[in-house]
């Protein structure tokens, strides 16, 4: 239940929804799997899962939905391999080779003929609207999937609107500063993951795991001109992750400090353990995000 990674969009203007015509909404467009000549299909499910009756889970004044995709793949090889074979076909049987016609098909039969027997992939995701701060925030780093969430509750509610996180401040300059420093905002202290990216094209990129940031090593990657594409970090010993210059947080791990008020949760009742891990981890991001957003020169406006 706990976010693995975040991509975050500030909204830029008041919700034009509140909670019931949310709930109407996401509600009117459910996921249904994909039927034997679907490629791909996705919707809403209940927050917490096919027990629950609410498409919206609320803690903490942040609602909470969850979106599920499917996707056929089509393996490329194979149609092309297959697509070959009825080409020699058709040339014995007609005397001339196919004309692009022909051939569209000829590839559009053989994929008719696979689609029903590929598997689906199934993804879920979820996504926290928190209006009280202004964020909306997609459990995914990917940023085309975090894009796909968001199109749905658009198309679901007709209006979602936000923008992609921005801040003022370059995130691999700071990040840059504070791994040479070791002078971190109040909050936040050094993990032991770091990428650090050369300036040139051929420069190369280091990449370190379980390593001392104050080691030898990591001050000849930064005199030698390589900049910090990536940082793991502590938010007071609550929540550790990785910042990623490209506007994504990832490898969210909650610490065992966080985590000592759920010991006592009822382990019998799964709909009762989500509903207090999801309050918990709302009150977390909400201050670990004003935290974060303040050492990060705070929200740029989206420029046309």
């Amino acid at each position: 239940m706990w976010y693995r990674a975040l991509s975050l969009f500030p909204l830029t203007a008041a919700l034009p929804f509140d909670l019931t015509m949310l709930e109407k909404s996401l509600g009117e467009h459910p996921f249904r799997p994909c039927g034997t000549l679907d490629l791909a299909s996705n919707g809403f499910e209940p927050a917490l899962g096919p027990k629950a009756e609410a498409h919206v889970h609320v803690a903490e004044g942040v609602w909470t939905v969850r979106w599920v995709s499917e996707e056929k793949r089509l393996p490329a090889g194979f149609v092309r391999d297959q697509l070959a074979e009825k080409v020699v076909e058709f040339e014995a049987r007609e005397g001339h080779a196919p004309g692009s016609r022909d051939k569209k098909e000829l590839r559009e039969g053989i994929e008719h003929a696979l689609i029903p027997r590929l598997i689906p992939r199934r993804r879920r995701m979820f996504a926290s609207i928190d209006s009280e701060r202004g964020w909306v925030i997609v459990d995914s780093g990917a940023s085309k999937q975090a894009e796909a969430l968001i199109g749905a509750v658009r198309q679901a509610t007709g209006s979602l609107p936000v923008t992609p996180w921005r801040t003022h401040d370059d995130w691999s300059a700071v990040m840059t500063r504070w791994l040479e420093s070791r002078d971190l905002p109040e909050g936040f202290e050094l993990d032991e993951t770091c990428e650090l990216t050369a300036q040139e094209e051929d420069g190369g990129t280091a990449t370190l795991r379980r390593h001392d940031m104050t080691a030898d090593e990591v001050k000849c990657h930064l005199a030698s001109g390589k900049r910090v594409t990536k940082l793991g970090l502590i938010w007071r010993d609550r929540m550790r992750f990785v910042l990623d210059a490209q506007g994504v947080l990832r490898n969210l791990k909650p610490t065992d400090t966080l985590l000592e008020p759920l010991e006592n949760a009822d382990d019998d009742d799964a709909m009762a353990r989500m509903d207090q891990t999801l309050a918990l981890q709302n009150l977390t991001l909400r201050a670990m995000l004003d935290d974060l957003n303040a050492a990060l020169g705070g929200r740029a406006e989206r420029v046309a």
